[in-house]
């Protein structure tokens, strides 16, 4: 008794134990009571066969839908993985020493505008990025300071024409504005690898500041946002077999450390220009998200269709025999 007494106590205090044993007995009434209702009126073995038949081709349909939707059961989600990071200066000379061969290409950045040049070219461009109450009377220095932070992403944004210079001179790579869901999915990776939880560089993200989030290969993104033009990219997309490689980098850069006054809101970041700006080198790994599902759709047909066959075949000898 207090054998027993011990594993039912183990199986009410263990969640897992206790939630497989919940599917297994629910499936077992489930399909049980389905057997023993065909069973009683077809036999026991074509009662089985016909149960395990329906079953398999159940699973098939719902495998084909969760294939098609990507539901149900899921592989691993796409996402981003840290391939390295790169220290480089203003000048990105560092860049030069990158592992990945394209990543080395990004060193023409020295040679194109900074965030701040192409500030000092159009003044307003401030006024499109920053909200208006920044430029009410007393808050010139909240001004100053985002204005020292605006990042080139930020002003593609706004002007999106200044983009084709860069990505012209940027040998393949393209610069994400800050709406680029791309961007946001690679700067939350850097975030969790550069925490405490990754590699530990940083306390926390606001310890630093993105800069620019630049992306390479993959397959082409929509440009034609009309109904004919996503027609055509979904069908040319669909024709077009095989991932071409994705790449990304994330910039960031370190900021100054500021004292917070209790009770006042935190002063905005400034950049601290003697840290090195650090690159970190991404590549897209694309997941297998639909792979259970194909497995659970090819596995359950196969046997749905060697159940139907079984089937047939049992029919064929039982008309055999009653003709002779």
């Amino acid at each position: 008794m207090a054998t027993i007494a011990s594993i039912l106590g183990a199986i009410a205090w263990d969640p897992e134990i206790r939630n497989i044993l919940s599917v297994g007995v629910g499936a077992a009434v489930l399909c049980g009571s389905i057997y023993l209702l065909v069973g009683s009126n077809v036999g026991s073995r074509a009662g089985l066969l016909v149960t395990l038949a329906a079953l398999f081709g159940w699973m098939a349909t719902m495998g084909v839908i969760w294939w098609i939707y990507g539901i149900g059961m899921q592989g691993a989600m796409p996402s981003w993985h840290v391939e390295e990071l790169n220290y480089s200066g203003a000048e990105y000379a560092g860049l030069a020493d990158a592992n990945l061969e394209d990543a080395r290409a990004l060193t023409v950045l020295a040679g194109l505008p900074s965030a701040q040049e192409l500030l000092d070219d159009d003044p307003s461009l401030v006024e499109a990025i920053l909200p208006p109450e920044l430029f009410e009377p007393g808050a010139e220095d909240l001004l100053e300071a985002r204005t020292a932070t605006i990042t080139i992403g930020q002003i593609i944004e706004v002007r999106p024409e200044i983009r084709e210079q860069f990505d012209d001179a940027l040998e393949g790579w393209e610069l994400l504005p800050t709406s680029d869901r791309q961007r946001g999915d690679a700067a939350a990776t850097a975030d969790a690898f550069l925490g405490p939880d990754g590699r530990g560089l940083f306390e926390s993200s606001a310890d630093y500041l993105v800069r620019d989030v630049f992306s390479i290969g993959g397959k082409p993104q929509r440009s034609d946002d009309s109904l004919l033009g996503r027609a055509a990219h979904k069908l040319s997309t669909i024709l077009k077999f095989g991932h071409p490689t994705h790449y990304a980098v994330v910039q960031v850069q370190a900021v100054v450390a500021q004292d917070t006054v209790p009770g006042q809101a935190p002063a905005p970041p400034e950049l601290d220009e003697d840290a090195p700006i650090i690159s970190i080198v991404m590549v897209r790994d694309l997941g297998d998200r639909r792979f259970p599902a194909a497995m659970t759709t090819i596995s359950s047909g196969l046997l749905f269709a060697l159940f139907v066959w079984m089937l047939h075949r049992r029919d064929a000898v039982i008309a055999q025999a009653r003709a002779t």
